[in-house]
């Protein structure tokens, strides 16, 4: 998993950096102690998982967050500071985890755990769709009333977006 590390404090930064070292699910791709800097990278490049401060100079991470899960959906946030109050917003944008500083190992490796088995896996999602005893050969979908039948040939790109399907 691509991830990416905001924080304006560099200790705090380089603690997570520490303790992900020896973790082969996460490859951190950057680290960023300025947030304005962080949204601008964030906003032209995807990654997995953002472990995000919320107390910042200039930008916080819930803003940050909610313009990334606006652009890219599926990214999945773990917030790590030291302010409990914002753990209500935080859950509301359907953060992965919420971390207070200081954390120990121990409660860094249940929130992998929690991001691990967030995302699917490809054995999983094969022996799923392996399943079945028939093929379908056309998707049901709704526009606006009208319920349209949609080959599978004629699909040329499907994307998500929030809870919806877009075809």
């Amino acid at each position: 998993m691509k991830a990416v590390i905001v924080d304006d404090d560099i200790n705090a930064i380089e603690y997570l950096c520490l303790k992900l070292s020896d973790q082969p699910l996460i490859k951190i791709v950057a680290k960023f102690l300025d947030a304005r800097e962080a949204l601008s990278y964030l906003i032209q490049n995807t990654c997995d998982v953002i472990f995000l401060d919320i107390d910042m100079p200039n930008i916080n991470g819930i803003y940050i967050a909610e313009q990334i899960l606006n652009i890219h959906p599926n990214t999945k946030i773990c917030f790590i500071t030291a302010y409990d109050e914002f753990a209500v917003k935080a859950f509301e944008l359907s953060a992965i985890d919420y971390i207070l500083k200081p954390y120990t190992q121990e409660r860094l490796t249940r929130c992998l755990k929690r991001l691990e088995s967030s995302i699917p896996n490809v054995s999983t999602l094969n022996s799923i769709s392996n399943h079945s005893d028939y093929q379908l050969d056309i998707i049901c979908g709704y526009e606006e009333d009208n319920i349209n039948l949609i080959h599978y040939t004629d699909i040329y790109y499907i994307e998500t977006q929030s809870r919806d399907v877009l075809i």
